[in-house]
């Protein structure tokens, strides 16, 4: 009997160790699934955060083409304009030598021949 008590103590201790593995084991697997889903909680973040800096980027991008379309049209205006301003000045020269011409003759008109100013 002593061999039987002594079998049965080493199936106690057998078990017992087995015991205590098996909670070891299942502390292990459960701290494991806690980093899982912190883990996955973390990434769902992450891939959130990254579409909305793709969208802040696309609309960035959006407002950059509206931006260069109003910069190429107000230069083109401004060009306009500038050809419009060096137009008058042109008509402006030509009228002030017309002017003076118109001025010269009438002058020649109005004064009899033998004057001279």
């Amino acid at each position: 009997m002593p061999e039987r008590a002594e079998g049965d103590q080493r199936e106690r201790n057998t078990q017992a160790k087995a015991q205590v593995q098996l909670e070891a084991l299942q502390a292990r697997a459960g701290m494991a699934e806690k980093l899982l889903a912190n883990t996955r909680q973390l990434l769902a973040t992450r891939n959130e955060e990254a579409r909305a800096s793709e969208r802040e980027v696309m609309e960035a991008k959006r407002a950059r083409a509206a931006a260069e379309s109003l910069r190429r049209e107000i230069e083109s205006l401004l060009r306009t304009h500038e050809n419009h301003i060096k137009d008058l000045e042109t008509a402006r020269a030509a009228m002030t030598e017309r002017n003076a011409s118109l001025t010269d003759s009438l002058k020649q008109r109005l004064l009899p021949s033998g004057y001279d100013e």
